[in-house]
């Protein structure tokens, strides 16, 4: 079978450490439908990745795999299965299982192995489809305690907020405008265009790949990886660990070169508090709708740095942050910071 590792703990950083740049994403569109096979799936997003870049399977020394969450999506660690379907028994890989975090935390793993200078080149891959024809008639059910978490959030902003209930609609208002504008949905699925907390989001189908390299290995240099890290946070409620996440986002990184920040929230409130703790005011917030409206955990997560990566192509921004939070336990956070060409340079001239 495939070599197989788990992490458990922390890389290791040598006292040389590498850059980190990102040769690639792609992602597939976010749908309930299920047109192919994951593995299929999976394989074809990468296939056309290294056509772009002319590499070869060759060329990738590892693999970093999130897994499925299991039982509603598929058996338990899907994605430890999927992995040598699509591209065979004989590859290194690693699996990381943060909850619905595991996308983004495939892409801080990929992101360790290159800068503690273990591997060259890591493809990070995230995927996920649902299992159960009839999800919609009971996903309210088994999601009960996440609404019933949304729904207080919810009660006790309104209630601390003078407009809060007004705050809450813009936002999600705007969410949904630029869903249907910017992401990567199956647009006849875009019903919702009012937030309902008392509501679970439809649950997607979804996958995502991406390449990173270092700096004498990498074929594209238009986009690096300046910061990655993941952490948990022992907090009683979400506010305070927001507010713990925030003290710990401005220790490590600069607050004025974020310019943009794409999260994987799925309530519009907890995006209005974290940008209050961050301080943070002409900052654009998920310029492709977020979590909500691509709900496909744990690819959404991923979808957090897929969509970052190409708003900072696109409008030719310099910085951006993506962030991602476990859904259920709102305790396990994870955060990349994307630099863009321009914005490199400028770093490698100071």
């Amino acid at each position: 079978m495939a070599i197989r590792k788990r992490y458990i703990g922390s890389v290791k950083l040598q006292e040389r450490q590498y850059e980190v740049f990102i040769e690639g994403v792609n992602t597939s569109k976010v749908s309930t439908k299920k047109e192919k096979d994951l593995p299929s799936q999976i394989r074809d997003l990468v296939d056309e990745l290294l056509d772009k870049l002319r590499l070869s399977y060759n060329d990738i020394d590892a693999f970093v795999v999130s897994n499925s969450m299991g039982g509603l999506f598929g058996i338990p660690e899907f994605m430890r299965y999927v992995f040598p379907t699509a591209f065979g028994s004989h590859k290194v890989f690693y699996e990381v299982s943060c909850d619905e975090s595991a996308g983004l935390c495939a892409v801080i793993r990929g992101y360790k192995l290159i800068k503690s200078g273990i591997f060259t080149r890591v493809c990070a891959i995230s995927g996920m489809h649902v299992n159960l024809k009839n999800i919609e008639e009971i996903k309210n059910v088994v999601f009960s305690d996440i609404i019933s978490d949304m729904e207080s959030i919810v009660r006790n902003f309104e209630a601390k907020e003078k407009d809060g209930d007004a705050k809450v609609e813009d936002l999600f208002k705007q969410y949904y405008a630029n869903a249907l504008k910017n992401n990567y949905l199956d647009r006849k699925e875009l019903k919702k265009s009012k937030f309902d907390p008392s509501d679970f989001p439809d649950l997607k189908n979804s996958a995502g790949v991406c390449i990173l390299a270092n700096g004498y290995s990498a074929r594209n240099k238009q986009m690096s990886l300046s910061y990655a890290d993941e952490f948990t946070v022992n907090s009683q409620n979400i506010y305070s660990s927001i507010s713990e996440i925030s003290r710990y986002i401005k220790e490590n990184i600069e607050e004025k070169t974020i310019e943009v920040i794409e999260t994987s929230f799925i309530n519009p409130v907890l995006d209005i508090i974290l940008l209050k703790n961050l301080g943070l005011k002409d900052v654009k917030i998920n310029p492709y709708g977020g979590a909500y409206f691509s709900n496909s955990p744990p690819v959404s997560s991923f979808l957090s740095f897929a969509y970052l990566c190409e708003y900072l192509k696109i409008t030719g921004s310099k910085s951006g942050l993506a962030f991602s939070v476990a859904t259920r336990s709102l305790d396990h956070f994870s955060v990349v910071q994307v630099l863009s060409e321009s914005k490199i340079k400028k770093k490698r001239g100071g």
